[in-house]
């Protein structure tokens, strides 16, 4: 019985042995950074804090950094998932971190990005200025046993601005004379060139081997101008264009067109009259007082033929003429006119007042002259009209007796 106390104590404390050493060694774990491979000054930049480890359950430390370099943009971002929840106490140049495993079911087994911060680089900062973040007192658990890995650092020197030279340093054609000589400065050439040439052949070359070179070249029209661009971007972003307007020379055989007519004849807020016809040439149109002056648009017929406007400001009250001039190929003229009627400025002076009757003056001091019937009730009217009669006939009949009494007087002998 005693033998058997020992041998099971024996694997007790074989067992605890065992577990013991296969704890110490179930942990382990790295700390690392991954960010940009270039920062320049005024970038913003992401760098991401990276352990890689075994069974770990939980790991607390710090980041730190200059903060005359370097500021923290927003909040540290969790990254790491599963479960795993994480909290940040940040101060000027330092964060201080704890990350676990809040469920205890998805432990690091592998490399895992726990936490992602955005840093921005000070305008500030010169080419060559060493951008750092490390790590530092970090340690790892697995609830039972802690690791203390070596510090981790990000470091990058800061590299030079992008370059904005978006200069040429060559522009030429070997088939044309550039008017007037390139120099990097100056954006705008003409060139003129026979018939016979129908694409400039074009050289360009950037000033900055950084910078990139587009050219658009298109086929010269005949007897006309066409407009070639040398466009130049910069490693910043930065764009310039230069411009060579070429004038290549007409056909021989080409035959110059007669055709001075208008195809469309326009106007804004007016409609001219009668309709427009391309073999009409007087054309008439009114407007309201507003319309100070008339906007026209037209079109020729012969695309090649050319068009001048005459549109003057419009007289109140009369006739102005607007004209229309179509120039052809060959020199031929024909002109177009409209002849606006503006309304007269409106008068403000004709417009009667009725002066409004002074609450202070006494009526009873005002003169009213009245006739009959005027201001009265129209059924009031016949007893007037009845009155008139009635003192009429009243005098008459009076005349008549006063006149009788007379006569007999005259006749009574005295």
């Amino acid at each position: 019985m005693k033998r058997l106390c020992v041998l099971l104590l024996c694997f007790l404390l074989t067992c605890c042995f065992f577990s013991a050493g296969h704890s110490a060694s179930a942990i382990s774990g790295s700390a690392s950074f991954s960010g940009p491979t270039l920062i320049r000054a005024g970038d913003s930049f992401t760098v991401d804090f990276i352990f890689n480890g075994t069974g770990v359950s939980g790991i607390q430390g710090n980041i730190t950094f200059d903060p005359a370099k370097l500021s923290l943009s927003g909040n540290p971002e969790t990254a790491i998932g599963g479960g795993w929840t994480a909290d940040y106490h940040t101060l000027s140049g330092k964060i201080s971190f704890t990350a676990y495993d809040s469920k205890g079911t998805s432990p690091i087994n592998a490399a895992q990005t726990i936490f992602k911060l955005t840093f921005v680089a000070s305008a500030s900062v010169g080419a060559g200025t060493q951008i750092t973040v490390n790590s530092e007192n970090v340690v790892a658990s697995d609830g039972v046993n802690e690791i203390s890995p070596a510090n981790a650092s990000y470091s990058k020197a800061v590299s030079p601005p992008l370059s904005t030279n978006n200069n040429l340093s060559l522009l030429a054609a070997s088939n044309a004379v550039l008017s007037p000589a390139f120099t990097p400065a100056v954006t705008g050439y003409t060139a003129s060139v026979g018939y016979d040439i129908t694409k400039l052949d074009i050289s360009a070359a950037a000033a900055d081997g950084l910078s990139k070179v587009t050219i658009d070249n298109p086929q010269l029209t005949a007897g006309g101008k066409t407009k070639i661009t040398v466009s130049v971007t910069a490693e910043s972003g930065a764009k310039k264009t230069y411009t060579i307007t070429v004038t290549r020379a007409q056909d021989p055989d080409y035959e110059r067109k007669n055709n001075a007519r208008l195809s469309a004849l326009t106007v804004e807020n007016a409609t001219t009259s009668p309709a427009f016809n391309p073999g009409i040439t007087e054309y008439t149109a009114e407007v309201p007082f507003e319309i100070s002056q008339l906007a026209v648009s037209a079109s020729p017929e012969n695309s090649a033929a050319k068009i001048s406007v005459n549109s003057p400001p419009l007289t109140a009250g009369s006739g102005t003429k607007v004209t229309v001039t179509v120039t052809a190929e060959s020199g031929a003229k024909k002109t177009y006119t409209i002849t606006v009627t503006r309304a007269p400025e409106p008068d403000a002076e004709t417009d009667t007042v009725t002066p409004e009757p002074d609450a202070e003056t006494d009526a009873s001091q005002t003169p009213v002259l009245e006739t009959p019937g005027s201001g009265d009730d129209p059924a009031k009217k016949p007893i007037w009209i009845f009155s008139m009669i009635a003192g009429v006939l009243f005098g008459a009949v009076a005349g008549y007796f006063f006149n009788e009494f007379l006569r007999k007087k005259r006749n009574t002998p005295k």
